[in-house]
């Protein structure tokens, strides 16, 4: 029961506002900078 507790404990960090919100900013700046061109996952690759 204890590992029960343990992820319910885990869903209930994930799910706060803030950390919904820091999910929806990422997703969008990652978006974002993926449409730019030239800066791509190769030109990352030394």
């Amino acid at each position: 029961m204890d590992a029960f507790n343990n992820l319910m404990y885990g869903f209930g960090i994930a799910l706060e506002p803030i950390n919904i919100a820091y999910v929806f900013a990422g997703v969008f700046a990652g978006t974002i900078i993926g449409m730019l061109p030239g800066l791509g996952p190769i030109s990352a690759l030394p």
